[in-house]
């Protein structure tokens, strides 16, 4: 039995807390959103130094067709990146977690992106036999509309990882009885024994398809903003292996 299974859960118009939110839903929503995963979180996941990883990202399956439609505009996908429907995901997975003794899930959102080191860490990395949280609370914010980038650190748990026994997680023993639900699932992650991972290793992405990523919030606290290019350069190439155009 192989020990360890990366996967990166990531969603792009699924989260039960946002039902009233019906622009996810839209054609205009989606074509932008899959314009942006493809500028920047696809170029994170292609340039991470291990490829040894499943990333899924789940869309609410009534909204397949401008899903798909948005998909052929562009290049294929690599093998290991893959859009499912919300109702197909615990089949899939199950299929893939099966020779596995651990899984280690990775939260990461459709638009944002982790250090090109990241999935190596979590091969490198050994934590406590009762730990079953990452976080990352250092990182950076960056804004692609200005060209800034800050140095963040967040207050709530955005970039964190859940460590599970696999036959545990097949069973229904899980933290997080619905993992689309991130904003309940960030503070199960503080709540569960827990590791902080001290480098920064996410780029929070705040652009212009999206509210709630911010500079300023409550849950940030940023420090040494600047909009020098060679910086920023620099940065976005441990992100997304190459600098922004």
């Amino acid at each position: 039995m192989k020990s360890k299974k990366i996967i990166i859960n990531s969603t792009l118009n699924v989260n039960p807390r946002l039902k009233e939110d019906t622009q996810r839903l839209t054609k205009e929503w989606i074509d932008k959103r899959i314009d942006i995963f493809y500028d920047y979180t696809l170029k994170s996941l292609k340039a991470q130094t291990n490829q040894n990883f499943t990333c899924y990202l789940r869309y609410d399956d009534t909204t397949e067709a401008f899903v798909l439609d948005a998909l052929d505009k562009h290049e294929k996908l690599p093998d290991n990146v893959k859009f499912i429907q919300t109702t197909k995901y615990d089949e899939q997975l199950a299929k893939e977690l099966k020779n596995y003794e651990f899984a280690y899930f990775i939260r990461l959102d459709s638009d944002d992106m982790y250090h090109k080191t990241y999935v190596q860490q979590m091969f490198d990395y050994n934590p406590q036999k009762t730990t079953v949280a990452l976080i990352n609370r250092n990182g950076f914010i960056y804004d692609s509309i200005n060209k800034q980038v800050a140095k963040c650190y967040c207050k709530a748990v955005t970039f964190y990882t859940f460590i599970y026994k696999v036959k545990d997680y097949l069973q229904g023993n899980v933290f997080n009885a619905d993992s689309t639900d991130v904003d309940n699932e960030q503070y199960i992650a503080l709540r569960v024994p827990h590791e902080f991972i001290t480098k920064r290793n996410y780029l929070w992405h705040t652009h212009s398809a999206n509210t709630v990523t911010k500079f300023e919030n409550w849950f940030t606290f940023t420090t040494e903003r600047t909009d020098n290019p060679y910086i920023v350069n620099e940065i976005l190439k441990d992100f997304i292996g190459i600098p922004e155009k």
